[in-house]
């Protein structure tokens, strides 16, 4: 099994899309979750909630989303014309997203500025660090899965 990436209590906020691993007994597979969201944050665990379903977990069992094509496309980010970038437009703000070596490049502009100049950049990889870029730079846009 793949060595799961740790989360910090301080990395998370509500609304955030996790996962969560269900089972802790050595000698049995690991169950995870569907994506949920964070509906509420204490110091060493979460209240993940879908729908009507909730489930509460420890931190250190969560697991992020990463970030997938089909999920940026899902979301109404468009592909440029090469494969690797996505862009989408809701009122003044143009955000880019592309696919480096080990991350993805965010970039937020104001376009209604001149020159435009990015309002928020970043390198992600998770799901949740992308609904984070999209709310320090106040764009009015919620990611669904």
């Amino acid at each position: 099994m793949e060595k799961a990436e740790k989360i910090s209590v301080s990395d998370l906020s509500v609304g955030d899309w996790l996962q969560a691993r269900m089972v802790k007994w050595d000698y049995e597979d690991l169950d995870i979750t569907p994506p949920m969201r964070v509906a509420e944050i204490s110091s060493d665990e979460v209240m993940l909630q879908l729908g009507s379903v909730k489930h509460y977990a420890f931190v250190d069992d969560l697991q992020p989303i990463h970030i997938t094509a089909e999920v940026l496309e899902k979301n109404g980010f468009e592909q440029n014309s090469n494969c690797l970038d996505y862009r989408f437009i809701i009122g003044k703000i143009y955000c880019s997203i592309s696919k480096g070596i080990k991350c993805w490049n965010v970039n937020i502009y104001d376009i209604s500025d001149s020159p435009h100049t990015p309002i928020f950049k970043a390198h992600i990889i998770h799901i949740h660090e992308l609904q984070h870029a999209l709310r320090l730079a106040k764009v009015g846009k919620e990611i669904v899965l």
